[in-house]
């Protein structure tokens, strides 16, 4: 093992004594000479030389001390440095990240379902739990809110996402207020989403509670009639039908429908028309039922006709002749008389003959009478 000396350029008493560690002992006791060959001891001091020896120091550093002196620093310069190192190595907390801010829902019809996907992502270095999933603060109309966690109560790692479902059904008119809370161990504690929505509903009214058709022969069709269904309610509504119903209800054609299928926004309205066109005499009478989704139907609205007989009606025109006064002899001047069937039957088998007080003899005069022209 070799040994450190000292070798300070003055010598004495005093340099040995400037720093108390120069005191203590090096090594073992053995010696390297200045030639460097260990293991061969030096001869005594003389009287008159330093403790030292000729050029030496009065002191030299212990090795075993220095060690006892420098391993507690280095241990503690070893321990510090892998604190900071694990601090710098730590791994980021979860950190739970929602792309919306709010669920939003609008106006829903009462009856119809919405439903908004959350999307829920861990942007953290570890693991995110998210531990429940519910809806808090329910108010309003908001009864009809349900949540789907599809599977997100479950660790998330480092930036995987999973997708919560919130579906709302209104069951009422009125304001709907909620809010979704997502409890993890994500830091600064639940996070809180809120749901707003209004219910809305529509509602169908008829532009007359009764309409009549003007009376028409059996067989024959009827003059053209129109009504009129329109959307009285706030919220837009979507029919499925308009059906005709009652005991009459083949009697009335429906000839144009602007109703079917038909999306009526608040105030808009669309139009039927019918012809009543009957198979039997007598009163006919049938309704219009309208059914949409969610909406209570409108009130019925009657359709009302009359059907009457087919038959022949012939009708004179004018009623009466006047040839004034003639000569006996004298030939007047010819009026014509008009035949008009103003029945609801083809007239047939027509034959005119002049009728009065006298016979008509063969050439048809009756008492000065005659038919010069006929077209029937």
């Amino acid at each position: 093992m070799a040994n450190l000396s000292l070798h300070p350029e003055s010598t004495g008493a005093s340099a040995a004594s400037d720093d108390p560690l120069l005191d203590l002992p090096l090594g073992d006791g053995e010696e390297t000479d200045p030639g460097g060959r260990p293991g061969d001891a030096e001869a005594p001091p003389a009287a008159d030389e330093p403790a030292g020896g000729p050029g030496r120091p009065a002191a030299v550093w212990s090795h075993g001390a220095l060690s006892r002196l420098l391993w507690p620093l280095v241990a503690v310069a070893l321990a510090a440095g892998a604190l900071w190192l694990g601090w710098r190595l730590r791994p980021d907390p979860p950190a739970l990240s929602v792309q919306q801010v709010e669920i939003e829902f609008g106006d829903l019809p009462v009856g119809e379902e919405v439903v908004r996907p959350i999307v829920i992502a861990n942007a953290g270095g570890s693991s995110l739990t998210l531990s429940e999933i519910e809806l808090a603060e329910v108010e309003g109309t908001a009864a009809g809110l349900r949540v789907e966690e599809n599977g997100c109560l479950r660790p998330l790692a480092t930036e995987e996402t999973c997708q919560v479902v919130v579906a709302w059904r209104p069951e009422a008119v009125g304001m709907a207020s909620a809010r979704l809370r997502l409890i993890s161990n994500a830091p600064g504690g639940d996070r809180l989403l809120p749901i707003r929505g209004r219910a809305t509903r529509g509602e169908l009214a008829w532009s007359e509670s009764r309409a009549s058709f003007e009376a028409v022969a059996v067989g024959s069709r009827g003059a053209l009639r129109e009504v009129e269904l329109r959307n009285v309610g706030d919220a837009p509504i979507r029919l499925r039908e308009v059906a005709l119903v009652g005991p009459a209800a083949g009697d009335f054609v429906r000839v144009a429908d602007r109703c079917v299928a038909a999306i009526l926004e608040p105030d808009a309205s669309c139009r039927l028309a019918f012809e009543l066109v009957p198979t039997v005499p007598g009163p006919r009478k049938a309704r219009l039922e309208a059914r949409a989704a969610g909406v209570e139907s409108a009130a019925p609205l009657e359709l009302l006709g009359e059907a009457i007989e087919r038959t022949g009606r012939l009708v004179v025109e004018p009623t009466a002749l006047d040839f004034g006064g003639l000569a006996l002899g004298e030939v007047s001047a010819g009026q014509r008389v008009r035949l008009r069937n103003d029945g609801t039957a083809i007239v047939q088998g027509l034959r005119l003959a002049l009728e009065g007080e006298e016979t008509a003899d063969a050439t048809g005069v009756l008492a000065g009478f005659r038919v010069v022209e006929s077209t029937c």
